[in-house]
C-alpha cells in the first residue's frame, strides 16, 4: 500500500495536447520477503515494513473537451529500500523502478467555473479590506 503526493506545471495549458513534468513523494507500507517469499532478517531483527520514495516523471494529456482527458503517465519510482525486488541476498544499492499509467480523467469543474470562483473569491477579499 502506498501514498503518494504530486505536484506538476502545465507546459501547454490551453492546448488540446498538454505536457507536464512532476515530481512527487510519498510513503509505502510493504513486507520485505526474499525471493524464495520468506520474511527477510537481519542480523535476527525482522527488516521495516515501511519506505519512502521519490517519484519524478512526465505526462501528456489529450483532452476531448473541457471535462474529459486522457492521459499516459510515465513516472520512475527512486526508493529508499533494498527489498522491492526480493533480491536481497549480499544487495546493498536501493531499488528503483518504472511505471507506466493511462488514465481517463474527468474534472469536475470546466475552467469557467474555476475563473468565476476566483473572481468572486477576490472580490470578497477586497470588500473585507
Amino acid at each position: 500500500m502506498s501514498l503518494n503526493l504530486y505536484a506538476g506545471s502545465d507546459l501547454l495549458p490551453n492546448s488540446t495536447f498538454n505536457i507536464f513534468p512532476f515530481i512527487g513523494g510519498g510513503i509505502a507500507v510493504f513486507s520485505p520477503r526474499d525471493s524464495r517469499g520468506r520474511q527477510v532478517f537481519k542480523d535476527g531483527i525482522p527488516q521495516p515494513n515501511f519506505d519512502y520514495h521519490i517519484i519524478p516523471g512526465l505526462c501528456l494529456d489529450w483532452f476531448f473537451n473541457e471535462l474529459w482527458s486522457a492521459s499516459l503517465m510515465g513516472e520512475y519510482v527512486l526508493t529508499n529500500s533494498q527489498y522491492y525486488a526480493g533480491r536481497v541476498d549480499n544487495n546493498t544499492t536501493k531499488d528503483s523502478f518504472m511505471r507506466v499509467s493511462l488514465q481517463i480523467r474527468y474534472y469536475f469543474f470546466d475552467p469557467a467555473f474555476i475563473s468565476k470562483m476566483l473572481d468572486a473569491q477576490r472580490d470578497r477579499t477586497k470588500r473585507s479590506k
